[in-house]
Protein backbone atom coordinates (compact mmCIF):
# COMPACT_ATOMS: atom_id res chain seq x y z
CA UNK A 1 0.00 0.00 0.00
CA UNK A 2 1.02 3.76 -0.24
CA UNK A 3 2.24 4.90 2.83
CA UNK A 4 3.46 8.49 3.46
CA UNK A 5 4.70 7.59 7.05
CA UNK A 6 7.52 5.49 5.08
CA UNK A 7 10.49 8.05 4.63
CA UNK A 8 12.16 6.69 1.43
CA UNK A 9 8.71 6.63 -0.31
CA UNK A 10 7.48 9.86 0.67
CA UNK A 11 10.94 11.20 -1.15
CA UNK A 12 10.45 9.31 -3.97
CA UNK A 13 6.61 10.22 -4.31
CA UNK A 14 8.24 13.98 -3.81
CA UNK A 15 10.65 13.16 -6.90
CA UNK A 16 7.97 11.46 -9.07
CA UNK A 17 5.53 14.72 -8.33
CA UNK A 18 8.23 17.20 -8.94
CA UNK A 19 9.38 15.34 -12.68
CA UNK A 20 5.58 15.71 -13.20
CA UNK A 21 5.25 19.28 -12.79
CA UNK A 22 8.84 20.32 -14.47
CA UNK A 23 7.83 18.25 -17.97
CA UNK A 24 3.60 19.58 -17.62
CA UNK A 25 4.96 23.20 -17.70
CA UNK A 26 7.23 22.49 -20.40
CA UNK A 27 4.64 20.82 -22.93
CA UNK A 28 2.24 22.97 -22.27
CA UNK A 29 3.98 26.01 -23.19
CA UNK A 30 5.86 24.28 -26.13
CA UNK A 31 2.04 23.67 -27.06
CA UNK A 32 1.03 26.73 -27.03
CA UNK A 33 3.86 28.40 -28.87
CA UNK A 34 3.48 26.10 -31.84
CA UNK A 35 -0.29 26.80 -31.84
CA UNK A 36 0.31 30.90 -31.95
CA UNK A 37 2.27 30.37 -34.70
CA UNK A 38 1.07 30.30 -38.47
CA UNK A 39 4.48 29.56 -39.45
CA UNK A 40 4.52 26.37 -37.19
CA UNK A 41 1.21 25.12 -37.59
CA UNK A 42 1.45 25.19 -41.28
CA UNK A 43 4.19 22.52 -41.37
CA UNK A 44 3.26 19.14 -41.18
CA UNK A 45 5.66 17.70 -39.25
CA UNK A 46 5.72 20.39 -36.65
CA UNK A 47 1.96 18.65 -36.43
CA UNK A 48 3.37 15.72 -36.11
CA UNK A 49 5.07 16.79 -33.32
CA UNK A 50 2.55 18.26 -31.46
CA UNK A 51 -0.08 15.29 -31.74
CA UNK A 52 3.52 13.76 -30.26
CA UNK A 53 3.25 15.80 -27.69
CA UNK A 54 -0.47 15.20 -26.60
CA UNK A 55 0.34 12.47 -25.02
CA UNK A 56 2.94 13.80 -22.28
CA UNK A 57 0.98 17.14 -21.95
CA UNK A 58 -2.22 14.88 -21.01
CA UNK A 59 -0.36 12.02 -19.12
CA UNK A 60 2.03 15.31 -16.83
CA UNK A 61 -1.13 17.19 -16.00
CA UNK A 62 -3.53 14.06 -14.64
CA UNK A 63 -0.21 12.63 -13.19
CA UNK A 64 0.79 15.87 -11.61
CA UNK A 65 -2.55 16.28 -9.91
CA UNK A 66 -2.73 12.59 -8.99
CA UNK A 67 1.05 11.83 -7.43
CA UNK A 68 -0.33 15.53 -5.26
CA UNK A 69 -3.13 13.63 -4.14
CA UNK A 70 -0.73 10.76 -3.17
CA UNK A 71 1.34 13.17 -1.59
CA UNK A 72 -1.31 14.68 0.68
CA UNK A 73 -3.21 11.94 1.74
CA UNK A 74 -1.17 9.53 4.60
CA UNK A 75 -2.08 6.47 2.72
CA UNK A 76 -2.64 7.94 -0.86
CA UNK A 77 -5.61 7.44 -2.69
CA UNK A 78 -6.60 4.55 -4.52
CA UNK A 79 -8.03 6.05 -7.01
CA UNK A 80 -5.25 7.80 -8.11
CA UNK A 81 -3.45 5.05 -8.38
CA UNK A 82 -6.24 3.43 -10.83
CA UNK A 83 -5.74 7.19 -12.88
CA UNK A 84 -1.98 6.76 -13.08
CA UNK A 85 -2.21 3.71 -14.22
CA UNK A 86 -4.42 4.37 -16.91
CA UNK A 87 -2.56 7.37 -18.04
CA UNK A 88 0.88 5.59 -18.32
CA UNK A 89 -0.43 2.76 -20.52
CA UNK A 90 -2.14 5.23 -22.82
CA UNK A 91 0.65 7.58 -22.36
CA UNK A 92 3.45 5.00 -23.52
CA UNK A 93 1.30 3.44 -26.14
CA UNK A 94 0.32 6.42 -28.17
CA UNK A 95 4.06 8.25 -27.65
CA UNK A 96 5.93 5.00 -28.79
CA UNK A 97 3.07 4.24 -32.12
CA UNK A 98 2.89 8.33 -32.67
CA UNK A 99 7.19 7.95 -32.95
CA UNK A 100 6.44 5.06 -35.04
CA UNK A 101 4.16 6.82 -37.36
CA UNK A 102 6.38 9.78 -37.78
CA UNK A 103 9.75 7.74 -38.57
CA UNK A 104 7.78 5.75 -40.97
CA UNK A 105 7.16 9.08 -42.73
CA UNK A 106 10.44 10.25 -42.38
CA UNK A 107 11.74 6.93 -43.87
CA UNK A 108 9.69 7.94 -47.08
CA UNK A 109 11.24 10.89 -47.41
CA UNK A 110 14.70 9.70 -47.37
CA UNK A 111 13.97 6.97 -49.32
CA UNK A 112 12.44 9.41 -52.39
CA UNK A 113 15.43 11.58 -51.80
CA UNK A 114 17.77 8.69 -52.24
CA UNK A 115 16.11 8.06 -55.69
CA UNK A 116 15.27 11.49 -56.77
CA UNK A 117 11.45 10.43 -56.63
CA UNK A 118 8.51 12.97 -56.28
CA UNK A 119 7.61 13.30 -53.04
CA UNK A 120 5.11 15.63 -50.73
CA UNK A 121 5.06 15.79 -47.22
CA UNK A 122 1.75 14.60 -45.39
CA UNK A 123 -1.23 16.70 -45.72
CA UNK A 124 -2.28 17.96 -42.33
CA UNK A 125 -5.85 16.19 -43.23
CA UNK A 126 -3.46 12.85 -43.13
CA UNK A 127 -1.33 14.52 -40.17
CA UNK A 128 -4.86 14.67 -37.96
CA UNK A 129 -6.52 11.53 -39.19
CA UNK A 130 -3.03 9.47 -37.68
CA UNK A 131 -2.55 11.62 -34.44
CA UNK A 132 -5.95 10.90 -33.83
CA UNK A 133 -5.86 7.18 -35.11
CA UNK A 134 -3.00 6.84 -32.32
CA UNK A 135 -4.62 8.63 -29.42
CA UNK A 136 -7.54 6.79 -29.82
CA UNK A 137 -5.20 3.11 -29.71
CA UNK A 138 -3.88 4.49 -26.90
CA UNK A 139 -7.07 4.96 -24.86
CA UNK A 140 -7.95 1.69 -26.17
CA UNK A 141 -5.25 0.01 -24.22
CA UNK A 142 -5.18 1.92 -21.34
CA UNK A 143 -9.65 1.47 -21.23
CA UNK A 144 -8.25 -2.87 -20.91
CA UNK A 145 -6.88 -1.69 -17.22
CA UNK A 146 -10.29 -0.33 -16.42
CA UNK A 147 -11.95 -3.68 -16.95
CA UNK A 148 -13.45 -6.34 -14.05
CA UNK A 149 -11.63 -9.31 -16.15
CA UNK A 150 -9.36 -11.02 -13.90
CA UNK A 151 -6.48 -11.94 -16.40
CA UNK A 152 -6.07 -8.17 -17.22
CA UNK A 153 -3.46 -5.77 -14.58
CA UNK A 154 -4.90 -3.68 -13.07
CA UNK A 155 -3.23 -0.42 -11.62
CA UNK A 156 -3.61 -0.85 -7.48
CA UNK A 157 -0.97 0.43 -4.80
CA UNK A 158 0.23 -2.77 -4.27
CA UNK A 159 1.70 -2.90 -8.34
CA UNK A 160 2.98 0.82 -7.22
CA UNK A 161 0.41 2.00 -9.39
CA UNK A 162 1.11 0.87 -12.67
CA UNK A 163 -0.98 -1.89 -14.69
CA UNK A 164 1.64 -5.02 -13.95
CA UNK A 165 0.61 -8.40 -13.24
CA UNK A 166 0.22 -9.59 -9.76
CA UNK A 167 2.30 -12.23 -8.13
CA UNK A 168 1.53 -15.31 -8.54
CA UNK A 169 -1.05 -14.88 -11.27
CA UNK A 170 -0.38 -16.58 -14.27
CA UNK A 171 -2.51 -15.79 -16.24
CA UNK A 172 -2.25 -11.76 -15.76
CA UNK A 173 1.27 -12.81 -16.65
CA UNK A 174 0.55 -14.33 -19.98
CA UNK A 175 -1.83 -12.00 -20.82
CA UNK A 176 0.59 -8.95 -20.43
CA UNK A 177 3.30 -10.36 -22.42
CA UNK A 178 1.65 -12.30 -24.87
CA UNK A 179 -0.62 -9.07 -25.86
CA UNK A 180 -0.83 -6.07 -23.74
CA UNK A 181 3.13 -5.15 -24.19
CA UNK A 182 3.72 -6.29 -27.58
CA UNK A 183 0.69 -4.20 -29.24
CA UNK A 184 1.28 -1.40 -26.82
CA UNK A 185 5.38 -1.19 -26.54
CA UNK A 186 6.88 -4.08 -28.16
CA UNK A 187 5.86 -3.91 -31.94
CA UNK A 188 6.07 0.22 -32.36
CA UNK A 189 10.10 -0.36 -30.91
CA UNK A 190 11.00 -3.02 -32.86
CA UNK A 191 9.25 -1.54 -36.12
CA UNK A 192 11.46 1.63 -35.39
CA UNK A 193 14.51 -0.49 -34.75
CA UNK A 194 13.87 -2.01 -38.50
CA UNK A 195 13.16 1.18 -40.00
CA UNK A 196 16.32 2.61 -38.58
CA UNK A 197 18.50 -0.20 -39.85
CA UNK A 198 17.19 0.31 -43.19
CA UNK A 199 17.79 3.58 -43.04
CA UNK A 200 21.47 3.19 -42.34
CA UNK A 201 22.74 0.16 -44.28
CA UNK A 202 20.60 2.00 -47.03
CA UNK A 203 22.25 5.34 -46.35
CA UNK A 204 19.95 7.51 -46.30
CA UNK A 205 20.39 9.60 -43.81
CA UNK A 206 22.50 12.56 -44.87
CA UNK A 207 25.30 13.82 -42.86
CA UNK A 208 25.84 17.44 -44.26
CA UNK A 209 25.32 20.52 -42.48
CA UNK A 210 22.02 21.53 -44.37
CA UNK A 211 20.12 18.41 -42.71
CA UNK A 212 20.22 19.40 -39.19
CA UNK A 213 16.74 19.61 -38.84
CA UNK A 214 16.46 16.16 -40.03
CA UNK A 215 18.91 14.82 -37.57
CA UNK A 216 17.80 16.81 -34.81
CA UNK A 217 13.85 15.12 -35.48
CA UNK A 218 15.69 11.66 -35.57
CA UNK A 219 17.70 12.52 -32.53
CA UNK A 220 14.20 12.97 -30.92
CA UNK A 221 12.79 10.10 -31.95
CA UNK A 222 15.04 7.60 -30.94
CA UNK A 223 15.48 9.18 -27.84
CA UNK A 224 11.82 8.98 -26.53
CA UNK A 225 11.07 5.77 -27.91
CA UNK A 226 14.65 3.89 -26.32
CA UNK A 227 14.13 5.59 -23.74
CA UNK A 228 10.66 5.23 -22.66
CA UNK A 229 10.54 1.49 -23.56
CA UNK A 230 13.58 1.03 -21.47
CA UNK A 231 12.16 2.60 -18.65
CA UNK A 232 8.83 0.71 -19.12
CA UNK A 233 11.13 -2.78 -18.66
CA UNK A 234 13.72 -1.55 -15.84
CA UNK A 235 9.95 -0.41 -14.16
CA UNK A 236 8.58 -3.81 -14.58
CA UNK A 237 12.12 -5.87 -13.35
CA UNK A 238 13.33 -3.78 -10.85
CA UNK A 239 11.74 -2.57 -7.17
CA UNK A 240 12.40 0.03 -5.00
CA UNK A 241 15.15 3.09 -5.77
CA UNK A 242 15.86 1.62 -9.13
CA UNK A 243 12.12 1.34 -10.20
CA UNK A 244 11.47 4.69 -8.72
CA UNK A 245 14.28 6.19 -11.37
CA UNK A 246 12.34 4.24 -14.05
CA UNK A 247 9.29 6.45 -12.81
CA UNK A 248 10.65 9.42 -12.60
CA UNK A 249 12.11 8.72 -16.03
CA UNK A 250 8.47 8.46 -17.46
CA UNK A 251 7.71 11.65 -15.88
CA UNK A 252 10.82 13.41 -17.47
CA UNK A 253 10.16 11.96 -21.34
CA UNK A 254 7.67 15.40 -21.96
CA UNK A 255 10.71 17.55 -20.92
CA UNK A 256 13.53 15.97 -23.36
CA UNK A 257 11.12 16.14 -25.99
CA UNK A 258 11.10 19.65 -25.69
CA UNK A 259 14.35 20.37 -24.98
CA UNK A 260 14.61 18.23 -28.53
CA UNK A 261 12.05 20.36 -30.50
CA UNK A 262 13.69 23.32 -29.64
CA UNK A 263 16.77 22.87 -31.31
CA UNK A 264 14.73 23.58 -34.79
CA UNK A 265 14.83 26.87 -35.92
CA UNK A 266 11.67 27.03 -36.45
CA UNK A 267 10.34 26.37 -33.20
CA UNK A 268 12.71 27.69 -30.91
CA UNK A 269 11.84 30.93 -32.98
CA UNK A 270 8.23 30.40 -31.88
CA UNK A 271 9.13 29.98 -28.03
CA UNK A 272 11.00 33.11 -28.37
CA UNK A 273 8.26 34.67 -29.96
CA UNK A 274 5.84 33.45 -27.52
CA UNK A 275 8.10 34.79 -24.26
CA UNK A 276 8.68 38.36 -26.18
CA UNK A 277 5.40 39.20 -27.35
CA UNK A 278 7.17 39.63 -30.91
CA UNK A 279 6.59 38.92 -34.20
CA UNK A 280 9.67 37.74 -36.24
CA UNK A 281 9.72 41.09 -37.96
CA UNK A 282 10.07 42.93 -34.48
CA UNK A 283 12.24 40.29 -33.00
CA UNK A 284 14.99 40.24 -36.04
CA UNK A 285 15.11 44.26 -35.73
CA UNK A 286 16.32 43.84 -32.10
CA UNK A 287 18.45 41.06 -32.56
CA UNK A 288 16.60 38.30 -30.79
CA UNK A 289 16.61 35.93 -33.49
CA UNK A 290 19.54 36.15 -35.78
CA UNK A 291 18.96 34.83 -39.56
CA UNK A 292 20.74 31.75 -40.22
CA UNK A 293 19.75 31.82 -43.75
CA UNK A 294 19.66 34.28 -46.91
CA UNK A 295 16.27 33.45 -47.55
CA UNK A 296 13.56 36.48 -47.80
CA UNK A 297 10.61 34.52 -46.62
CA UNK A 298 10.75 34.23 -42.61
CA UNK A 299 8.65 37.01 -42.34
CA UNK A 300 5.42 36.78 -40.62
CA UNK A 301 3.61 39.70 -42.36
CA UNK A 302 -0.61 40.25 -41.61
CA UNK A 303 -2.77 39.36 -43.80
CA UNK A 304 -2.50 43.08 -45.87
CA UNK A 305 0.36 42.49 -46.96
CA UNK A 306 -0.98 40.14 -49.69
CA UNK A 307 -1.12 43.38 -51.66
CA UNK A 308 -2.76 44.02 -55.01
CA UNK A 309 0.90 44.01 -56.45
CA UNK A 310 0.92 40.37 -55.66
CA UNK A 311 -2.31 39.10 -56.89
CA UNK A 312 -1.97 40.66 -59.71
CA UNK A 313 1.60 38.93 -60.54
CA UNK A 314 0.24 35.81 -59.87
CA UNK A 315 -2.20 36.00 -62.02
CA UNK A 316 0.05 36.99 -64.66
CA UNK A 317 1.72 33.69 -64.12
CA UNK A 318 -0.94 31.69 -64.09
CA UNK A 319 -1.83 32.99 -67.62
CA UNK A 320 1.39 32.82 -69.06
CA UNK A 321 1.62 29.53 -67.95
CA UNK A 322 -1.75 28.61 -69.34
CA UNK A 323 -0.25 29.70 -72.91
CA UNK A 324 2.83 27.83 -73.00
CA UNK A 325 1.43 24.51 -71.09
CA UNK A 326 -2.22 24.65 -71.52
CA UNK A 327 -2.53 21.18 -70.05
CA UNK A 328 -0.37 22.30 -66.92
CA UNK A 329 -2.73 24.77 -65.76
CA UNK A 330 -4.09 23.74 -62.30
CA UNK A 331 -1.08 21.35 -62.07
CA UNK A 332 1.70 23.42 -61.40
CA UNK A 333 1.77 26.89 -59.16
CA UNK A 334 4.72 29.06 -59.59
CA UNK A 335 3.87 31.78 -57.15
CA UNK A 336 5.73 31.89 -53.59
CA UNK A 337 2.32 33.02 -52.17
CA UNK A 338 0.65 29.52 -52.82
CA UNK A 339 0.12 27.29 -50.45
CA UNK A 340 2.11 25.32 -48.69
CA UNK A 341 0.79 22.12 -49.27
CA UNK A 342 -0.35 22.33 -52.74
CA UNK A 343 2.93 24.18 -53.60
CA UNK A 344 4.52 21.91 -56.58
CA UNK A 345 7.50 22.78 -58.62
CA UNK A 346 7.82 20.05 -61.64
CA UNK A 347 9.55 20.09 -65.08
CA UNK A 348 7.89 22.05 -66.70
CA UNK A 349 9.08 25.36 -65.29
CA UNK A 350 12.49 24.10 -65.40
CA UNK A 351 13.61 24.98 -61.89
CA UNK A 352 16.62 23.74 -60.45
CA UNK A 353 15.89 22.83 -56.51
CA UNK A 354 18.56 21.62 -54.08
CA UNK A 355 17.12 18.19 -52.41
CA UNK A 356 19.03 19.71 -49.04
CA UNK A 357 16.28 22.49 -49.29
CA UNK A 358 13.55 20.89 -50.09
CA UNK A 359 13.96 18.36 -46.64
CA UNK A 360 14.83 21.71 -44.67
CA UNK A 361 11.29 23.26 -46.23
CA UNK A 362 9.16 19.96 -45.19
CA UNK A 363 10.77 19.96 -41.63
CA UNK A 364 9.89 23.90 -41.27
CA UNK A 365 13.81 25.07 -41.52
CA UNK A 366 12.84 27.25 -44.06
CA UNK A 367 9.63 28.88 -43.79
CA UNK A 368 7.97 31.30 -46.52
CA UNK A 369 5.56 33.92 -45.83
CA UNK A 370 2.75 31.49 -45.98
CA UNK A 371 4.83 28.66 -43.68
CA UNK A 372 6.65 25.49 -43.47
CA UNK A 373 6.02 22.32 -45.48
CA UNK A 374 6.47 22.86 -48.93
CA UNK A 375 6.05 19.67 -51.18
CA UNK A 376 7.96 20.09 -54.23
CA UNK A 377 9.00 17.42 -57.05
CA UNK A 378 12.26 17.63 -58.05
CA UNK A 379 14.95 16.03 -60.50
CA UNK A 380 18.49 14.96 -58.26
CA UNK A 381 21.08 18.10 -59.65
Amino acid sequence: MVNNSDQTFFIQLTLWTACNGVSMVAVWLLILAILRSPACRRSPFNLYLLMSLLPDAYKNLSGFLANLTNLLADEGNPTSCVAIGFNDVYWWTANLWMACVVFYQLHRMLKASKMARRHAPPSRQRVLKEGLAVQAAGIFMACLTLLPIDFIPKATPASGCEAFPESGNTSQLVFYWAFFMPISALLPTLLVTLLCIDIWVSGLLPVNGKSRSLLIYFARLLAVIYVTAIAVFVSFFFHNWVQAIAFACFNLVGLFQVVLALLKRDIRKAWVEMFTCKTTDEARGQGELPRTDTTQHDAVRPALAFSFFQSSRRGLVTFLASITHPSKVGDSVTSTNAHPDNFEMNMVSKATIDTERIKADAFGGREDEKGAGVSCACSSP
